[in-house]
């Protein structure tokens, strides 16, 4: 009986009644893990139930996949104050790598769609407080990073500060230089990608990996003046990219002409950054009929302006 009166009390938000229930020894004594977790999915709008059903001996007894599917459930709804009270639960400390991975996609797909600072700066620093986050693979922070290539923008309050402590965590420091070049590649793809964002990969051991003709595609996708690509996210990427080792072996069979040819059209746009571009040392196997060709395009980008 207990437990019916107590479901439907939650079921149907009746939150003074929750509470009173919850005050009275012969109700408590009949709540186990599974009662907790069902009142929990249905009040974690309401603090002061959440904080009660925390405080309940039997919310100790919770398993640590209830605790992340309720982490999950008040980070897809917004509620930090509810998150907050779940973290400080036992089970919380004993998340594997496989939810603690979860937990970090969740975060950065919630904070992406209204641009929550709260869940960068309060929820992302917890998760990244959890036992698992050291143990988590080089694939586990690729997927994290990918997803927050194609969904965070600038506008996401302490964007910057969270990638500061996503790079600082051991796995990230293993990623390979061919796990970059695929996330330099779907930034360069996604339109809003965060500068802030790009900054911290940059810093990655990774960025040095980066093989030749890697970095010869990315520059040509930076190029490239049908990509689509906002003009600032085209001019940081192709000056980092010519910083990197592997822009130094990049050679003529590259596609160099193509890529020269871009980069040359677009110094109208933005001449500093692409200007790194025929500095290049492959510039100096250029034949003297490439050379003409570019020259020409040169002309022709001066008299378009």
């Amino acid at each position: 009986m207990a437990h019916k009166l107590l479901l439907a009390a939650a079921a149907r938000e009746h939150t003074a009644a929750v509470q009173q229930m919850l005050r009275l020894a012969a109700m408590r004594q009949h709540v186990d893990a599974a009662l907790v977790e069902a009142m929990l999915c249905q009040l974690l709008a309401h603090q002061e139930c959440v904080r009660q059903l925390c405080a309940l001996p039997a919310a100790e007894q919770l398993s640590s996949d209830a605790v992340t599917r309720l982490l999950l459930q008040a980070m897809q709804q917004r509620l930090p104050a509810a998150a907050s009270q779940l973290r400080r639960l036992a089970a919380a400390e004993q998340l594997g790598t496989e939810q603690v991975g979860d937990l970090l996609q969740a975060c950065v797909r919630t904070c992406s769609a209204d641009g929550h600072g709260w869940l960068l700066n309060d929820c992302l620093q917890w998760i990244l407080r959890l036992p698992a986050v050291r143990e988590l693979s080089s694939g586990a922070i690729v997927r994290v990073l990918n997803t927050a290539v194609n969904n965070i923008g600038e506008r996401v309050l302490g964007l910057d500060q969270a990638v500061f402590h996503l790079m600082k965590l051991p796995a990230a420091a293993t990623i390979s230089g061919d796990d970059m070049a695929q996330l330099l590649q779907a930034a360069l793809q996604c339109n809003s990608a965060s500068l802030s964002l790009l900054d911290g990969m940059w810093k990655l051991p990774a960025a040095v990996q980066i093989s030749g003709k890697d970095v010869g595609q990315l520059l040509r996708m930076a190029a490239d003046p049908t990509s689509g690509i906002v003009t600032i996210l085209r001019g940081a990427c192709a000056q980092q990219l010519c910083r990197l080792p592997g822009a130094a072996t990049i050679s003529i069979d590259d596609d160099m002409e193509p890529l020269l040819q871009a980069a040359v059209a677009q110094r109208k746009v933005d001449a500093f950054a692409f200007a790194s571009v025929l500095a290049l040392p492959a510039v100096l196997e250029l034949s003297a009929d490439a050379i003409v060709r570019l020259l020409r395009t040169t002309l022709d980008s001066s008299f378009a302006i």
